[in-house]
Formats: structure tokens, C-alpha cells, sequence
């Protein structure tokens, strides 16, 4: 792989565009002092970006650019030759001044690329910011001043070999950071296990939590049912004795009133009686006290039977009222059933029972 040929348009001292071939073999540039010389050497390390703006000789980015005209940009290009898997190779730099300062492009056989995929395209090569593929003025007095150790490490640079040995320092760090993160992961691991295990034991815990939820639910809608049908059927029970309670005191009440005419006709018949004793003697009088006796005897018999029934009947009352009142908490108690609906059905009931 070499140079075969460089572009170079607006760069420092080149005001307009030149193209330099480089062809196979021994390629020397020569020229007195000032004429652009190491300008060329410039704007390979420029395109290629080997180099920092301080290495290339200029204190800003205005300094690339040439002062002979009014263009606000420089480009240099570069086309190596010699590829096994292609016939050329370019790269490629634009720097070029806008609103906000200098902006720098790169390109890749003429598109648009990053800095980082061009160095990883020319370290295939063997072509780094650290490798002495260039080789600048100053470079040559430090290799001879420089110590022998330090001659050594340029040796195995441009042999390639210190590249083998930052890889393998960067392989290391890399595997050093593996190692850490794998220890790490291993504690992760350890806590996550220790968690799943607590969470397994949680789990059990929650579906025997479900399964007796599920057992109290059935068990209670069964207690609510059993609830219902006995209290249904005592509701049953005790609409039975409100309408034998009422039979009964119909029937009191009617015995009631045959004794209430009972006694008004023993009643008139004792006036009768009186005004007879009036009219009649002394022995006639006497009988008819004896027969007024009997009667007041039979007035205080059926006097008694009198407020025994009213007693029976106000008990009677009493137990209606009771069933009443029973059936209301009956019907409270009832959980879910509409209690309108519910007066509705026992109506129903009832008057099919009456049927």
C-alpha cells in the first residue's frame, strides 16, 4: 500500500488546487526553503487526522485554510494505491468556516464518514497516529537524541509490535473489566437467587391465602343459604300460628258477643222478674229472690267467663303482635333478599295457602 496521489485545494500555502502524483518507487520533493514542502506533508497528516493542529505547525483552525483568497474552506485528498482487495483507496478532509466556528468532514472513497471508522479502515494497514509511516523533520533529530530504550519502542513501532502490545494491554484491561463485572454479576446472581427464594416461600403463602379465600367464600355462601331456608321456613312457622292466632280470637270474639246477649237477655229477664216481685205477694217475692239469686249467680258465672275470654284475647293479641314483630327482625336478618320483594312473596303465599 502506498501513496499515489494527493489533492490539495486551499490548504496553507496551496491557494489553488494541486494534484501530486506519487508513482511506485523512490518519489523525492524538492525546492528551496519556503515553497510548501512540508505543507505536503502537512496535508496528508491533515486528511488522514494523524496529527494535531500543534504537530502541523498552526495555533487555530484558521491557519489550514489559506489567506491568498476569500474561500472559507481547504480540502486535501488522498488516494492510495496498492490494495489486494481494491484498485484505490481514498480519504478524504473538508474544513470549512460557519456560523458556529470551523467544522471538519471526513470522507471515505468520497462519502461521508467518522474519524474513528477512517483510523479503523488505515489501522488494517498498519497506519496509526503512533506508527512512523511519516516521518517529520523534527522526528529525525529526536530519534538520534532519543535513549536506546526509547529507539527501541520506535523500532517496534514502525515493526508493527507495539500495536500488538497495546492490544494486548487494552485485552487485558478489557479482561480485567470482565472479571469485574462477572464477580458482580455473580453477586447479582447470589441476591436474585436469595430474592426467588423468598419470593417462592411468599408464593406458597399466597396460594394457601387463595385456596382458604375461596373455602371461606363457598362456606359462607353456604351458612347464607342454610340461614335463608330456616329462616324461611320459620317465617313459614309463624305465619301459620298469626292466622291460627287469628282463627282463635275470631272464634273468642264470637263467644264473646253470644255471652254479651246471653247476659243482656238474663238481664232483661231479671227486670222482668223484679217488676214481678212487685207485683206478686210475699211468697211469690221469696221464690222469685230465690230465682233472682240463681240468676245473679249465673250474671257473675258468665261475668267471669267474660273477662277470662277478654284475657285470652288480649294474649292473643299479644302473640300477634310478637309474630309480627318476628318476622320483621326475621326479614332484616335476611342478607341480600330486597325486603319489598321478599312482603310480596310471602303475600303470595299466603294467599295461596287461603286458596
Amino acid at each position: 500500500m502506498y501513496i499515489k496521489k494527493l489533492e490539495i485545494d486551499n490548504f496553507k500555502s496551496f491557494a489553488n488546487k494541486t494534484e501530486i502524483p506519487l508513482l511506485e518507487g523512490f518519489t523525492s520533493i524538492t525546492g528551496p526553503n519556503g515553497s510548501g514542502k512540508s505543507n505536503i506533508i502537512d496535508s496528508v497528516m491533515f486528511a488522514l487526522g494523524l496529527r494535531t493542529g500543534s504537530a502541523l505547525r498552526i495555533e487555530n483552525s484558521a491557519d489550514y485554510i489559506t489567506a491568498f483568497n476569500n474561500r472559507p474552506e481547504a480540502f486535501v485528498k488522498v488516494t492510495f494505491g496498492g490494495l489486494k482487495d481494491c484498485n484505490e483507496l481514498t480519504v478524504s478532509r473538508r474544513i470549512k468556516k460557519g456560523s458556529q466556528g470551523y467544522v471538519s468532514t471526513y470522507y471515505l472513497n468520497d462519502k461521508v464518514e467518522t474519524l474513528t471508522n477512517i483510523k479503523a479502515v488505515l489501522e488494517e494497514y498498519n497506519i496509526t497516529p503512533n506508527s512512523y509511516n511519516v516521518v517529520m523533520q523534527y522526528d529525525i533529530n529526536s530519534i538520534i537524541n532519543t535513549t536506546s530504550k526509547t529507539r527501541r519502542g520506535m523500532i517496534d513501532e514502525i515493526a508493527g509490535v507495539a500495536d500488538f502490545d497495546r492490544r494486548i494491554d487494552q485485552a487485558k484491561g478489557e479482561l480485567e473489566k470482565v472479571e469485574q463485572r462477572v464477580e458482580a454479576a455473580s453477586l447479582i446472581l447470589t441476591e436474585v437467587a436469595s430474592q426467588l427464594e423468598q419470593l417462592k416461600e411468599e408464593r406458597e403463602v399466597a396460594i394457601k391465602y387463595k385456596k382458604l379465600q375461596d373455602e371461606k367464600q363457598g362456606l359462607e355462601a353456604q351458612i347464607g343459604t342454610v340461614k335463608f331456608f330456616d329462616l324461611k321456613r320459620n317465617l313459614e312457622l309463624a305465619h301459620e300460628n298469626i292466622l291460627k292466632a287469628n282463627k282463635d280470637l275470631k272464634e273468642k270474639e264470637t263467644a264473646s258477643k253470644d255471652i254479651e246477649e246471653r247476659i243482656k237477655l238474663i238481664n232483661e229477664k231479671y227486670e222482668e222478674l223484679n217488676k214481678k216481685l212487685k207485683e206478686q205477694g210475699e211468697d211469690e217475692r221469696n221464690k222469685l229472690k230465690d230465682e233472682q239469686s240463681n240468676l245473679s249467680a249465673q250474671i257473675q258465672s258468665k261475668t267471669s267467663a267474660i273477662d277470662y275470654s277478654q284475657t285470652q284475647i288480649q294474649k292473643g293479641l299479644q302473640s300477634v303482635e310478637n309474630a309480627k314483630n318476628g318476622i320483621n327482625a326475621a326479614i332484616h336478618d335476611i342478607i341480600g333478599i330486597d325486603r319489598e320483594q321478599f312482603m310480596q312473596n310471602l303475600q303470595k303465599n299466603r294467599n295461596r295457602k287461603k286458596k
